[in-house]
């Protein structure tokens, strides 16, 4: 993560550290507030907008601060090991991250 730089600087530091702009990936930043965490810090929420820069290419799905509830992840996951106990097949280990469920 880098501090944010003008179209300018991102150019000359692209230049200089990866061989040009077109060998990134840039994702604009935002930061949403959402109230006070215990200490009495701003509870911040940072999306990357990911669509602008083609990484979500691979993914129907949108990030959004409405997120869905982690249960949701393992509802996915006892799905497949119900296909998989249909068609007679041991599922092989499945290791769930919820890491992005948190925020800063």
């Amino acid at each position: 993560m880098l501090a944010p730089m003008t179209p300018r600087q991102f150019t000359a530091w692209a230049d200089a550290q990866c061989g040009g702009v077109r060998r990134t990936r840039p994702a604009p930043r935002y930061v949403i507030e959402q109230g006070l965490k215990e200490d009495g810090s701003k509870r911040l929420r940072c999306i990357d907008d990911d669509r602008a820069s083609g990484v979500n290419d691979a993914t129907g799905e949108v990030e959004s601060v409405d997120l869905i509830s982690p249960v949701w992840v393992v509802m996915v996951v006892v799905a497949i090991a119900a296909r998989y106990m249909a068609a007679g097949i041991q599922m092989t280990r499945c290791i769930v991250a919820l890491d992005d469920y948190s925020t800063i």
